[in-house]
């Protein structure tokens, strides 16, 4: 740790507990109203939602990584309890480095895959994930740019989803059995390209040709797992705001919800606290949500998110050591 590196994350930890406090101060004492008065059952609703998001990002990177491996990697409760270990993680330090950099590292040095593998691996569960909430964009577009209503735009986001889940695999078995030399390594012999600058080319040739050649099912399996995933959390944010008394339609908060995701990736604070609930709430007020309501919610979005890896926790206990090295 270098020695401005303790002082960033002091600031950063100071900003995520100033944007929050600021939240807080700005609803008032009608915030406390809000949340006396929210819906027990539906919070408890949005809470058993959330105790399913973390065993169906672990069996999706479960199924890819033993893919790309030929062979059984680890268990599925093994990669659920890394996955888990990493996400406590992520709470206290920059969410994404510790999250999929430390997957990453956890294939490479305990279970012994190679760096390229470990890195594909979790690269492209990633983008499983980022391409359904970067896709759904077009239904946030259609509601905030109001070209439709709320029921319309979270139709036309799940539509263009499931289009998108069923399209990519489709067009990898079109590339693979057209164009089967895609999937071969080939060298790039430009003498004109630096040496440096020549290797990153070639080993982001080899990741995008290795990815190419995975078998369409599974790249199939994964973003319908993904899919599954997004729409649970769609679904929470809409019970989330019908518990709270948010005054607009739970489909206009859904539709929404793949702005938030988003935002989340770039999160500066410790565990994107602050920052999240900062990126809601600006798309809540938007949307015309009175400032109370719109704080309650992002809060209790923050206690889900939470929930969702806290549950989790029995199953760290007993059984070998999640890091240790796997004979």
């Amino acid at each position: 740790m270098t020695f401005s590196q303790p002082y960033r994350y002091a600031l950063s930890f100071l900003l995520a507990v100033t944007l929050i406090f600021v939240l807080v101060f700005f609803a008032g004492s009608d915030l406390l109203d809000v949340v006396k008065a929210t819906d027990r059952s539906l919070l408890l609703t949005a809470l058993v939602l959330s105790m399913t998001t973390y065993p169906i990002a672990s069996l999706r990177w479960w199924l890819i990584s033993n893919h790309l491996a030929g062979a059984r990697v680890d268990s599925f409760l093994g990669f659920l309890r890394a996955r888990v270990t990493l996400g406590l993680g992520g709470l206290v330090g920059p969410r994404e480095i510790v999250e999929t950099g430390g997957r990453a590292v956890w294939l490479a040095k305990f279970r012994q895959q190679t760096n390229t593998r470990a890195m594909q691996s979790v690269l492209i569960d990633r983008v499983c994930d980022l391409g359904i909430s970067g896709i759904a964009l077009v239904g946030c577009a259609a509601l905030f740019l109001s070209w439709l209503e709320p029921a319309e735009s979270l139709l036309l986001l799940i539509s263009v989803c499931v289009g998108f889940v069923f399209i990519v695999p489709l067009v990898q078995t079109f590339l693979q059995k057209q164009f089967p030399s895609l999937t071969q390594q080939s060298q790039d012999s430009s003498a004109m390209v630096p040496t440096g600058f020549k290797l990153a080319l070639s080993k982001l040739k080899t990741a995008v040709l290795q990815t190419l050649a995975i078998s369409p099912q599974v790249v199939l399996a994964s973003l319908a797992l993904s899919l599954i995933k997004f729409l649970i959390l769609i679904l929470r944010a809409a019970v989330l705001a019908t518990a709270v008394g948010v005054a607009i339609e739970p489909t206009a908060v859904a539709a929404a919800a793949p702005v938030g995701q988003l935002a989340n990736l770039l999160a500066i604070t410790p565990g994107g606290f602050g920052a999240y609930e900062a990126s809601w709430f600006g798309l809540l007020q938007l949307l015309g949500v009175a400032i109370a309501p719109a704080v309650a919610f992002v809060l209790l979005q923050r206690v889900c998110e939470l929930f969702s890896v806290l549950s989790m926790l029995p199953a760290l206990i007993g059984g070998p050591s999640t890091f240790s090295i796997k004979k």
